[in-house]
């Protein structure tokens, strides 16, 4: 019988070294994965105004931060914006309103229209919407409303802003 140079335990080591140190590696390389990246960097909003004295509300939630802010449009000449902190877990939210300490929690869901419109291509729906009473709410988002630098060039995209 042949005796081997390397004994069985220590091979069986060797090995578990590489596999640990190759399955480490290859997670360290995997991008993060951004949960629910689509709701993120653009305007959701309720509805088109279509003249500058519609009113309509919305919400912007930025990604990389903890804070988003909602959106009350009376007209085009009155908005009011809130800064409220906002935590995600799968498909629920929460929502805490720091100016007046509300604290609110409701499911939420994405999905791409089936007939979208020059406007509007992606739907946001809210089981318990905190800025309305906790009712179901659905919001909007397209191709204009997308990947805002800011809130004020968000606004301005709708073709409505005061100082036109």
């Amino acid at each position: 019988m042949r005796r081997s140079l390397i004994p069985g335990w220590f091979l069986a080591m060797i090995v578990a070294s590489i596999v640990i140190t190759v399955t480490g590696t290859f997670r360290e390389l995997e991008q993060p994965r951004v949960q629910n990246k689509e709701l993120y960097d653009c305007l959701w909003i309720d509805r088109w105004p279509q003249k500058r004295t519609d009113s309509w509300n919305g919400y912007l939630f930025r990604s990389g931060r903890q804070g988003a802010i909602s959106v009350q449009a009376a007209s085009a000449y009155k908005r009011t914006l809130e800064i409220f902190e906002l935590k995600l877990d799968g498909s629920t939210m929460s929502f805490h309103f720091p100016h007046d300490g509300r604290r609110s929690t409701c499911t939420f869901t994405i999905e791409k229209l089936k007939k979208p419109t020059r406007q509007f291509d992606t739907q946001l729906t809210l089981s318990a919407d905190p800025q309305k009473g906790g009712k179901s709410s659905v919001y909007f988002t397209g191709p204009e409303l997308r990947s805002v630098g800011n809130v004020q060039a968000a606004l301005d995209s709708l073709g409505l802003a005061s100082s036109r």
